[in-house]
């Protein structure tokens, strides 16, 4: 699918990944983590709330690419692709912690530009408006905010020439 620099891969996710993927969301909920509640109670929640978003991509995007992201074979995070005539969009880009702010995730997102690209296709994703370190990055990849709501933004990156050509 996409041509990553080494140490970097991609695979489909698998049934057996889901202890790992839920671990990853876990680590993307700092709202959750920072709450005093009974943690049992807290772990619980945030395993319903990945079942609930798992179950919402899977129904409103069937086709998407569910992948988990390899560096020298072990899992550092996890891509879901949505693909379409005329775009691709990204539903979720998540990394472990210790691998945030390493490279590895402008490494995935240019990839995917390339093949965007070379596809004549252009990419859309949301971020949320609490995830600024995330937002900085795409502003920086050259994606646009084009609409946006209380919780999020919708951000859309085009091929430099894309635009004659739709």
């Amino acid at each position: 699918m996409l041509n990553l620099p080494s140490p970097l891969q991609m695979r489909p996710s698998t049934e057996a990944d889901q202890a790992f993927l839920l671990g990853l969301y876990h680590s993307t909920r700092d709202d959750l983590l920072s709450v005093q509640a009974d943690p049992a109670m807290l772990t619980g929640l945030m395993a319903m709330q990945y079942q609930m978003q798992d179950r919402a991509y899977r129904e409103m995007h069937p086709d998407a690419g569910h992948w988990l992201v390899l560096s020298d074979g072990y899992a550092i995070g996890r891509m879901i692709l949505a693909q379409y005539p005329q775009h691709f969009h990204l539903l979720d880009i998540s990394l472990l912690p210790e691998r945030r702010q390493s490279g590895h995730g402008t490494a995935l997102l240019k990839a995917l530009m390339k093949y965007a690209a070379m596809a004549g296709k252009s990419v859309s994703l949301y971020v949320g408006r609490h995830n600024s370190l995330a937002f900085q990055l795409y502003l920086r990849l050259g994606f646009v905010p084009d609409a946006s709501d209380p919780l999020q933004i919708r951000m859309c990156w085009k091929a430099p020439g894309q635009e004659e050509l739709q």
